[in-house]
């Protein structure tokens, strides 16, 4: 009965998420939204392995992607929720953050869907070779709109949890997420670097 709830929820989230979120506020569970980013984080963990095994990435490369792909989610999820809390506390937004924590990890069911799209992508990829490059875009395209699609949720979250008006929700917004892209572009730049340096 609790996963078909989850389901619900989650379905309710990606098409009418005005009146999934507060449904979720009143009868969702922190535990629920911490499955759905485990979820995300070993469908993630399991592409990155299918994905390293098929490009014949060396193994200690190999297991730094897929240990990174296991803990990136349940990083995003906090320090996502975290920064939002204090800018829209900043903001005087009136909320706790156990909700906003709890609304942040349902939103990462559209991680969950582009790490399925991924994984797909790199089995079929694996059986044959010469789709990989074209599945591979479409990942970048997909995983694109479900970005945007997260932001949008992110901000009907933070308005319902925390009671602010849209402007500020989109700088509460904004600000954390401009923030993570120039964490992970540093670590990227770090890993390449290192990359090199081999």
């Amino acid at each position: 009965m609790q996963i078909k709830q989850t389901v619900i929820r989650l379905r309710g989230l990606l098409t009418k998420p005005k009146q999934a979120i507060p449904e979720i506020l009143a009868e969702g569970s922190l535990g629920e939204a911490a499955n759905v980013v485990l979820l995300a984080a070993v469908l993630g963990g399991l592409s990155a392995a299918v994905y390293s095994g098929q490009q014949g990435i060396a193994a200690s490369d190999a297991t730094t992607g897929v240990i990174a792909q296991l803990l990136r989610p349940f990083l995003t999820w906090l320090l996502w929720t975290c920064v939002s809390y204090a800018l829209a506390c900043l903001l005087r937004g009136k909320g706790k953050m156990r909700p906003l924590l709890m609304l942040f990890g349902y939103i990462m069911v559209l991680d969950v869907i582009s790490s399925l799209y991924m994984l797909l992508c790199s089995l079929i990829g694996f059986a044959v070779p010469a789709v990989l490059e074209p599945l591979r875009m479409s990942d970048q395209f997909l995983s694109t709109v479900l970005w945007i699609g997260s932001f949008v949720l992110a901000g009907m979250s933070v308005h319902e949890a925390m009671k602010l008006s849209a402007p500020r929700c989109v700088i509460v917004i904004l600000v954390p997420t401009i923030l993570l892209a120039l964490i992970l572009l540093a670590v990227f730049v770090a890993f390449a670097g290192a990359a090199a340096g081999m």
